[in-house]
């Protein structure tokens, strides 16, 4: 296609079952590189982060965008679930997708229609009026262009930590670094998302105290 650009989409893929980026948090935090524990760095709200960057607008880095007023911090994971609905749709969504709902049921033993997909829109519509443009040629973007400005941020993040010798692993939105260069990783990772949106992320960093393998 010409008029292609190498703007959409982009994440790394760990190929295999038994890939480190389907194991979860704490089975990856088992993990060493070159024999050192490591530590995962999240960007908490990626997407939310970068589609408020697009409009000039810092996403208050100081409250849990997951966490809701009227719903409270045990509604938190179904908000979460929202959010990855959404953005990976291209509109607001209005009903829970079925592959969603089997693995919420899976993971939780839990159905996620005693959460009405209506309920969560309307209390995340209050907290960010900004989520009505999604889906509308005011969003400036969809998917694949939240897909593509995260992956060059990771990706750039990688390239400058391997300058310094430092061992990375992708996981879309986090980074798996040893965990004697967190802050080094940190440093750098807040610098090229800053660089790209001129707005802030906020990182969040788990630590496995004592690595088993």
């Amino acid at each position: 296609d010409p008029d292609f650009t190498w703007n959409k989409g982009g994440r790394l893929h760990s190929q295999g079952e038994d890939s480190y980026q389907r194991m979860g948090k704490e089975a990856r935090l088992k993990m060493t590189l070159n024999g050192e524990r490591v530590c995962e760095i999240d960007i908490r709200a990626s997407y939310l982060t970068i589609f408020h960057a697009w409009h000039d607008q810092q996403l208050d880095l100081e409250r849990d965008p997951y966490v809701l007023p009227k719903l409270g911090k045990e509604v938190r994971d179904t908000v979460k679930i929202w959010f990855v609905a959404t953005f990976g749709s291209n509109k607001q969504i209005t009903k829970w997708p079925r592959q969603i709902k089997a693995d919420y049921l899976k993971e939780t033993g839990r159905n996620l229609s005693d959460y009405p997909v209506r309920s969560i829109s309307e209390e995340v519509l209050k907290a960010f009026p900004l989520m009505r443009l999604w889906g509308t040629e005011k969003a400036k973007g969809d998917w694949s262009n939240l897909m593509w400005h995260e992956s060059i941020i990771m990706l750039a993040t990688m390239r400058e930590l391997m300058k310094k010798g430092v061992p990375s692993l992708s996981i879309h939105d986090s980074l798996i670094v040893p965990a004697s260069k967190t802050s080094l990783a940190q440093e750098w990772l807040e610098r090229v998302f800053f660089g790209l949106t001129q707005m802030k992320p906020k990182l969040v960093t788990h630590l496995q105290v004592k690595p088993t393998h």
